[in-house]
C-alpha cells in the first residue's frame, strides 16, 4: 500500500509539485490575514484596486502570480513580503537568515 508520505517524497523537488505547494501556502496566508482583519474578498479587491473575481482567482491558487501581484496583495492586507530560499537539507541555513540578511537587499515594503 502506498502511503501519502511516499507520494510526497516522490514528487518533492518536482517544479510542478513545488509550485502547487507554494501556491497553496500563499493562499492560506492570504486567507488567514483576511480573517484576522475581518476582510471579505470584496474588501481586499477594493484595497488592491482589482475586481472581486480577480481576488477569487488569486485565492483559488490556479494562477501563477507574479512577485508584483503578491506584493499588491500584501499591501492590500497591510503586510509586507519576505522572500527566503530555504535549502532542501535541514542542516543548512536558509538564505535570508540573520547573516545573509545583512548582505542581501530587502524586497519588502511596509505600509
Amino acid at each position: 500500500m502506498v502511503r501519502l508520505q511516499d507520494w510526497i517524497d516522490e514528487f518533492q523537488g518536482d517544479p510542478d509539485y513545488e509550485f502547487a505547494k507554494a501556491a497553496i501556502e500563499v493562499g492560506e496566508q492570504i486567507v488567514a490575514r483576511m480573517e484576522e482583519r475581518g476582510m471579505t474578498q470584496a474588501d481586499l479587491a477594493r484595497e488592491m484596486g482589482v475586481s472581486r473575481a480577480r481576488v477569487s482567482q488569486i485565492l483559488r491558487g490556479n494562477d501563477n502570480l507574479t512577485l508584483k501581484s503578491i506584493v499588491a496583495v500584501a499591501i492590500g492586507l497591510d503586510c509586507r513580503v519576505e522572500l527566503r530560499l530555504n535549502p532542501v537539507q535541514s542542516d543548512s541555513k536558509p538564505i535570508g537568515s540573520d547573516a545573509e540578511q545583512e548582505r542581501a537587499p530587502t524586497l519588502a515594503r511596509s505600509t
